[in-house]
């Protein structure tokens, strides 16, 4: 299972695996992930900030994850985002495509719907968008079997197939 890879995080491989072979196949280019975005807080009682899946109903107590993202507020993470849309854009891009973990996927196909028709891009999302007939994505369950796949794929290194169920059909969600 992957559950956790190193430090650099599971999804930021998976993503920036996948984003590179697209980008050498039609042509583009990979930015660095920003390592920070928008997601859940809270204060606990002996005042610990635990910070998105730090605060997940499986983590107990909640606390700080190995490998978790920094947090900003949505208007910082939104103005960061259009601000590396506008650029690209003046650069010549047409499409851009980003992935993230769920607050952050969101905040982009959010903004991006007003910043398509004011910088004259596309973008795509490596998540399923929701419509009848639309893409599946990927990447959607965490140490699940769509993430041990492509993470077999792309770093086999880092897989524990030790861990793998002798029935493939119980690889399912791992929140």
């Amino acid at each position: 299972m992957t559950r956790r890879a190193p430090a650099a995080g599971h999804r930021r491989l998976l993503a920036r695996g996948l984003f590179a072979r697209v980008a050498a196949r039609v042509g583009g280019i990979v930015l660095p992930p920003p390592h920070l975005g928008p997601d859940r807080r809270m204060v606990t009682a002996d005042g610990a900030d635990p910070v998105g899946m730090d605060s997940d109903a499986t983590v107990h107590p909640p606390r700080r994850l190995e490998g978790g993202a920094h947090r900003v507020s949505d208007d910082v993470f939104t103005a960061i985002l259009e601000a590396t849309v506008r650029n690209l854009a003046r650069a010549g891009f047409r499409i851009v495509v980003a992935h993230g973990h769920g607050p952050s996927t969101r905040a982009f196909t959010t903004g991006i719907l007003g910043w398509e028709a004011r910088h004259a891009v596309r973008h795509r999302t490596a998540r399923p968008t929701g419509e009848p007939g639309g893409p599946g994505g990927f990447m959607t369950h965490h140490g699940a079997a769509d993430e041990t796949s492509i993470l077999m794929a792309l770093r086999p290194d880092l897989v524990r197939t030790d861990r793998h169920p002798d029935d493939p059909g119980s690889l399912r969600d791992h929140y």
